[in-house]
């Protein structure tokens, strides 16, 4: 999964009892937390609101959480979720800036050139300025080669005190269209929230 962060106090109470409080928005499996409802990570200043039936999956505790899937079509599905089981997904993730680059098309280039990284016939086709909550963020369109067809990812990159925040869109070409389409559904739910400076809660 591309997704890495730190738990906060979701992690202490995963790890003293293994049960979510009353009334969370999450709970675990086997593998992983699963979140309804609403998706909480104050470490990194935001939340998602998920649409009724629709299931994020994170990483399980002590894990690093950055972020979510949620995989497509079944975006409710409690199956366990990973970038490698996978083809079709709507993806999250935000962590510190930690690249060379301080502006936010310099944090784009990078996350541009992560993707190219070792993919087959890569290329940008699209590439352009955009908002995140009313932020500056830029959103761009790359296709590749896999063993299992040509990939599409659309990402959203925003920069805001020093993190650097990513929604993007895993799909194939033959279903971009019905994809595009939840995806967009899906990232109106985002918030920013303060940034703390000290412990925080998920819940």
């Amino acid at each position: 999964m591309r997704i890495a962060i730190s738990a906060g106090l979701l992690v202490v109470a995963a790890a003293a009892q293994d049960l979510p409080p009353k009334g969370s928005h999450w709970q675990l499996t086997d593998s992983e937390t699963l979140w309804t409802g609403r998706y909480s990570n104050c470490q990194y200043g935001y939340r998602f609101l998920l649409p009724t039936g629709v299931v994020a999956h994170a990483e399980y505790p002590p894990a690093p959480h950055h972020g979510f899937l949620v995989k497509l079509p079944e975006t409710g599905t409690k199956s366990e979720a990973t970038w490698d089981n996978s083809d079709r997904l709507v993806w999250v993730n935000a962590e510190y800036n930690v690249t060379e680059q301080s502006s936010l098309n310099g944090v784009a280039d990078y996350q541009i050139d992560l993707i190219e990284t070792d993919k087959e016939h890569f290329k940008l086709t699209e590439r352009h300025s955009t908002t995140l909550q009313m932020r500056p963020a830029i959103e761009f369109k790359a296709e590749y080669d896999t063993l299992k067809g040509r990939v599409i990812e659309e990402v959203l990159v925003a920069l805001h005190s020093g993190v650097v925040y990513q929604l993007g869109l895993k799909t194939t070409t033959e279903h971009y269209t019905e994809d595009r389409q939840t995806y967009g559904q899906l990232i109106t739910g985002f918030r920013f929230t303060p940034i703390p400076k000290g412990e925080c809660s998920n819940d």
